[in-house]
C-alpha cells in the first residue's frame, strides 16, 4: 500500500484493523439492551418480539464486539440496526439531559 500512496503529497496514516476490538458505542448499546425486558424493547423500538430476542441473544455472543458485526447475524439487518440505534440514541439523550 505504501508504494501506491508514496507519490501522493498528503499525510497518510495506515492503521491495522483489529477484528476483536470493542466499539465504545457497542458496549453502551449492549448495556442498555440488557437492562430492558423484551416486550418493552419491542414496544419502544418498533421491532417484532422475535427480532428483539434474536438481537439480545446476538449481543451475548462472543464474536460480536461492534454494532456493525450485528449485521452478520442472520435475521438482523439494516432496519433492525437503525431502529435499535435510534432507540439507543434517544435513550442516551434522555439520560444525558437528566444530569
Amino acid at each position: 500500500m505504501n508504494e501506491y500512496l508514496q507519490p501522493v503529497d498528503i499525510p497518510v496514516e495506515i492503521y491495522k484493523y483489529d477484528t476483536y476490538a470493542y466499539d465504545d458505542l457497542y458496549l453502551e448499546f449492549k448495556k442498555l439492551f440488557s437492562l430492558i425486558d423484551e416486550s418493552s424493547l419491542a414496544k419502544q423500538t418498533g421491532l417484532r418480539i422475535d427480532i428483539v430476542r434474536k438481537l439480545k441473544k446476538a449481543l451475548n455472543e462472543n464474536g460480536i464486539n461492534s454494532l456493525s458485526k450485528l449485521l452478520t447475524i442472520q435475521g438482523i439487518g439494516d432496519i433492525t440496526l437503525v431502529k435499535s440505534f435510534n432507540f439507543f440514541m434517544k435513550s442516551n439523550q434522555t439520560y444525558n439531559s437528566l444530569f
